[in-house]
């Protein structure tokens, strides 16, 4: 936000820029067989090149996040999990039961 109370709203597009964009608008449209043509005889090298460049414009980026939690608790590094089978008598399990670890 700048200091003038009588410049351009936050978010509302540049006059210049959306002139510029109106024009590539324009051109792209008035020329777009001639320009898939022209795509086509390019190597394929090429082709994913600029395929990969346009892409840019039409799907946005994602950039990786990271992140750490603090915490005033103390977590184990390992977990031990312990199977303890059902006793006699009780219903099936909904799954198969994992099989004892080797000793």
């Amino acid at each position: 936000m700048t200091n003038n109370p009588a410049g351009r709203p936050p978010g509302s597009p540049n006059k210049v820029t959306k002139e510029i964009r109106d024009i590539l608008k324009e051109f792209i449209d008035d020329n777009i067989d001639k320009i898939k043509k022209d795509f086509a005889t390019l190597e394929a090298k090429d082709r994913i090149k600029i395929f990969v460049e346009i892409l840019q414009y039409v799907i946005p980026r994602y950039h990786a996040i990271h992140s750490t939690i603090e915490t005033e608790r103390d977590f184990p590094d390992k977990i031990e999990i312990v199977y303890i089978p059902a006793p006699p008598g009780a219903p099936p399990p909904l799954r198969e039961e994992p099989k004892e670890p080797d000793k």
